[in-house]
């Protein structure tokens, strides 16, 4: 099994059914890449149905934003911070 790094993170609570959710990274990251992923939340999160609007399903959504910038080579820590690949 393939086993792909991403940055840590972890999700509020609270959030609306705008795809507003306020994502806190525990590693250092770009402000690009929490930008990106904030897009990919905000086009997501209006489609869940209601049982699918849980902390669960978000944190599999952003895992999955960040498996599928990984596998194309987008994701990657330079510097010691994480950055979307086009911004280096």
């Amino acid at each position: 099994m393939l086993v792909i790094a991403r940055p840590k993170f972890r999700l509020e609570e609270a959030w609306d059914d705008s795809g507003d959710v306020d994502i806190y990274f525990d590693e250092p990251t770009s402000d690009d890449l929490r930008e990106r992923v904030g897009n990919e939340l905000r086009y997501f999160v209006p489609q869940l149905k209601t049982e699918e609007r849980s902390i669960y399903h978000l944190e599999k959504i952003v895992g999955g934003i960040f498996d599928k910038m990984s596998k194309s080579g987008n994701l990657m820590v330079r510097n010691k911070r994480w950055v979307w690949a086009e911004e280096v």
